[in-house]
């Protein structure tokens, strides 16, 4: 790897993983010598507020800009606080897995990003909620995690896409979902997510794991440990950062191989894939069970095939 080739390091917050503040600020400082301009920060703030808040002073001053993508249980007025001198260099995204009217914070007066979770419990009451939170102008962008495994019913997930492409003609450029491209106009192309840049980007856990993205501990036991080599070396010698640079559009399979979007959005999310099916190449989940139970429209699959 040479200079300028990684874009964003995730510092991959995780309860179960012993942490080690040197080795984190260690992976940071190599990441901007390898070109890094982002660092995005996921978790529950509740336990590492100091950690986090060391991190971003750090990043901050190696001009790392920082995105957060935290649990809103986990956020307090505290930690919120202690980002403020930051305010500029700062992007907080909040995690809601709930519906509830609970003050969503901001960080420098700037509207915060939403993440919000669709899951059994939830996905019936989200287009309400969702359209409340847009309507009261409390929030910058809403960003929409709405998988038919997570919510158990095919139909309620496609009522629930269907009442995203409205929310997102209602309010342009303020909404954003992970969906399959065959469920949009092409007016609301927008509304989706384009190939991801996966070869730019490296996870570091706290302990100094490196992973893949959004690849989770429990689908891949990290190889590759900043405490025996460089930043450099993992990135460039890890097999599964190996393996995701490799992939390509080309080599998709399933559904994905065959749609006419398979060079716009690749398979939307392959650490979600990898997650699921440990493997990078596969369909993504939401495609494939669409296909399977033929809902994906004919219209969108490439010709001669």
């Amino acid at each position: 790897m040479t200079m300028n080739e990684l874009s964003t390091i995730y510092a991959r917050f995780d309860s179960r993983v012993e942490y080690s503040e040197g080795l984190l600020t260690s992976a940071l400082n190599q990441a901007r010598e390898l070109g890094a301009e982002t660092l995005r920060i996921v978790g529950n703030a509740e336990q590492y507020e100091k950690a986090m808040i060391a991190l971003v002073t750090r990043a901050v001053s190696l001009g790392i800009r920082v995105w957060f993508d935290l649990d809103l249980g986990g956020l307090s007025d505290q930690f919120i606080g202690s980002l403020e001198p930051h305010a500029g260099s700062v992007v907080l995204a909040v995690n809601i897995d709930e519906v509830s009217d609970r003050r969503i914070p901001s960080v420098g007066g700037q509207p915060p990003v939403v993440n919000v979770t669709a899951n059994r419990g939830n996905a019936a009451l989200l287009t309400e909620f969702m359209g409340r939170l847009l309507s009261d102008r409390r929030i910058g962008l809403l960003k929409v995690s709405a998988h038919i495994r997570e919510i158990g019913s095919i139909d309620l997930y496609l009522k629930l896409a269907r009442d995203l492409i409205s929310l997102h003609r209602s309010y342009p450029g303020q909404v954003y979902a992970m969906m399959p491209w065959c469920l949009l106009e092409i007016s609301e192309l927008r509304l989706g997510r384009t190939i991801c840049q996966y070869q730019s980007t490296v996870g570091v856990f706290p302990d100094g794991a490196v992973t893949a993205c959004g690849v989770s501990r429990t689908a891949w036991e990290p190889v590759s440990r900043l405490s025996e080599c460089s930043l450099r070396q993992a990135v460039g010698n890890d097999p599964l950062l190996r393996n995701l640079r490799s992939l390509r559009p080309s080599g998709l399979e399933g559904v994905c191989s065959i749609c006419i979007f398979r060079d716009y959005c690749g398979n939307l999310c392959p650490a979600r894939v990898f997650n699921i099916t440990r493997s990078f190449s596969k369909s993504f989940d939401d495609c494939q069970i669409l296909y399977d139970n033929g809902l994906f429209p004919p219209a969108f699959i490439r010709d001669g095939v």
